[in-house]
């Protein structure tokens, strides 16, 4: 699971009352520690920021009062699918293929791109198909030709992926098709 880190607690004691929560601070960034509510079972912190580093620690609370705050557990950072890839693409000079070029997105949801996927529709296509065209195995930006056909246009999108999925597809180019 890429957006929740779960914290377990064992108790070193409970000053003498018994225990009746968790607090459970979190720490984003430079920023101060900061309550984030009362627990009472297993403490699961769900989706820390997406850019930022959080980091977290434990306060036993009983009718004495709060404990002094847990080892700090952190660096933890929110994975997530990355921002879409940027496609741009021209007839190469001979007419006949498209060069592609795609970049990579501007955040990689904090995982990096193992791939790209290229997707093709055809104006045989009915309205809002796409049919898979290639991967590319590439963190970076890719150049690539694709064969065009004098039979039908083809209009061309990218999708950028890392550990946690794909993104929303790129930009459209096209359509493209040889002229006879």
């Amino acid at each position: 699971d890429f957006d929740t880190i779960t914290i377990n607690v064992t108790p070193n004691g409970d000053g003498g009352s018994e225990i009746t929560g968790y607090k459970i601070q979190e720490k984003i960034g430079s920023a101060p520690y900061v309550d984030s509510g009362i627990i009472t079972t297993d403490l699961t912190v769900v989706k820390p920021l997406n850019t930022t580093l959080s980091w977290y620690r434990v306060i036993a609370v009983n009718e004495n009062g709060d404990s002094d705050p847990s080892n700090v557990l952190g660096g933890f950072i929110r994975k997530t699918v990355p921002d879409q890839p940027t496609l741009t693409g021209t007839l190469n000079q001979d007419g006949d293929a498209v060069s592609i070029q795609i970049d990579p997105p501007a955040f990689d949801g904090n995982a990096p791109i193992t791939s790209y996927k290229l997707y093709r529709h055809t104006s045989l296509m009915s309205e809002g198909t796409w049919g898979f065209v290639t991967q590319y195995v590439s963190g970076g930006s890719v150049s690539t030709e694709v064969a065009i056909s004098s039979d039908y246009a083809s209009t061309y999108k990218a999708v950028a992926v890392n550990a946690v999925g794909q993104s929303v597809a790129s930009n459209e180019i096209g359509p493209f098709q040889i002229q006879t």
